[in-house]
């Protein structure tokens, strides 16, 4: 008798030995840390997000309104390196009352 083996768990044995693609480790590149909440950086990080998503360097990957406090509206992204996830790096930006006023997260600035 043979071991029959389901589509699904076949995929997961090989994502589970990283033989699907992989996210992308930050190698060679340095990685950072962003907390821009004064109001002329979180315009500045505004721009830099605009322009990485749009270079395919970010995909927003979730948004939405905040649920308890009126006014907030949320959106994170995905650093991506050649279509890849870069692993563990996530760029937050959040809006108050249709402004933003916030960006946080860590990315690799050089891969």
């Amino acid at each position: 008798m043979g071991m029959r083996v389901s589509s699904k768990s076949f995929l997961l044995l090989l994502a589970a030995f990283g033989l699907l693609a992989a996210p992308v480790l930050g190698q060679g590149g340095r990685g950072v840390s962003v907390l821009a909440r004064q109001p002329a950086e979180a315009l500045q990080w505004d721009a830099r997000v605009t322009t990485m998503e749009m270079a395919g360097e970010l995909e927003q990957v979730s948004s939405g309104s905040e649920a308890i406090v009126p006014g907030w509206y949320h959106e994170r992204f995905q650093q991506r390196y050649r279509g890849l996830r870069v692993f563990g790096d996530h760029l937050l930006r959040h809006w108050h009352d249709g402004r933003v006023v916030l960006v946080n997260g860590r990315y690799h600035d050089d891969i």
